[in-house]
């Protein structure tokens, strides 16, 4: 039964053992990050989207009940918000890496 590798040796294919990739295919630390602010900033756009879409139709919907509509309003508040709060992450982001001497160029939106 073999359970594991020494690192120093040089592994023999097995044929019972399953190759594992690596999911994020990462060198560097700024390539860390680009990976990260992108799948963020990939997921916020719809989220933000459906959190307007949402606040509108509350909006839309309150008729006179008053509560309804502020209630449409503070939703449609925090998706700017929350918009707002990603945009300057991804400048922090430019900002910190500038200021370490990092290659901009590694890190892509």
């Amino acid at each position: 039964m073999r359970v594991g590798l020494v690192f120093a040796q040089q592994a023999q294919p097995d044929p019972k053992t399953i190759p594992l990739t690596d999911p994020i295919d990462v060198q560097t630390v700024p390539e860390l990050i680009s990976k990260i602010t992108t799948y963020v900033w990939q997921i916020s756009i719809p989220v933000i989207t459906l959190m307007v879409i949402w606040g509108g139709w509350q909006i839309l919907t309150a008729g006179d009940d008053s509560s309804k509509v502020t209630k449409g309003k503070d939703t449609l508040k925090w998706a700017v918000i929350g918009a707002a709060v990603i945009l300057v992450a991804q400048g922090l982001v430019f900002v910190v890496t500038s200021l370490f001497g990092v290659d901009e160029s590694q890190i892509k939106l």
